[in-house]
């Protein structure tokens, strides 16, 4: 973790994360990278590590949760947004690019093409991964998964479930405009 913690904090982290993450390494890396960002841009220090620790997220889907609101807090994406862009990446018929994905996010705020190019790249951090080829994909299965996970649509402030029709529509919707 940056900035370098003491042994005696980098050893508390360790466990914390393993704990929580009960051997799945995609939950341990996520919430090692988000505690990471969180350490370097001083919202946690070693002072107030040890009460991180203790709300680190249990599950998968907590993860999930607490990245897209920590994303939009940080981007000024509201969660709305990074619903619809989100729809645009697992509903297309093919891998949309960053500069297809800026256009259409464009088309949706009124923004220029670059302010929706960089509004892809920083509204969901890294659960969105932009390849050698500059098309965007979505980090793991296991998050397609979450984003359409009905269950989630009783909890209260959850996350926006993706919904598959109004998905397609909204994409033809801009398609056509």
């Amino acid at each position: 973790l940056q900035p370098p913690l003491s042994s005696e904090k980098t050893t508390l982290v360790t466990k914390a994360i393993c704990d929580r993450a009960n051997g799945l390494f995609l939950h341990a890396r996520l919430v090692a990278d988000n505690l990471s960002e969180n350490l370097q841009d001083g919202r946690v220090t070693e002072e107030t590590l040890p009460g991180s620790l203790e709300r680190l997220p249990r599950s998968l889907s907590d993860v999930y949760e607490e990245l897209l609101r920590d994303h939009s807090r940080r981007s000024g994406v509201s969660l709305d947004h990074q619903a619809k862009l989100l729809a645009c990446v697992t509903h297309s018929s093919c891998p949309l690019r960053l500069i297809q994905l800026g256009s259409l996010m464009a088309q949706i705020l009124k923004i220029e093409l670059r302010e929706g190019k960089d509004l892809v790249r920083a509204s969901c951090g890294g659960l969105l991964e932009l390849l050698p080829d500059e098309s965007v994909s979505i980090i793991h299965h296991s998050f397609t998964e979450f984003l359409h996970d009905q269950s989630r649509a009783s909890t209260e402030n959850a996350f926006p479930v993706l919904d598959d029709a109004l998905a397609h529509d909204m994409l033809a919707a801009i398609c056509l405009e």
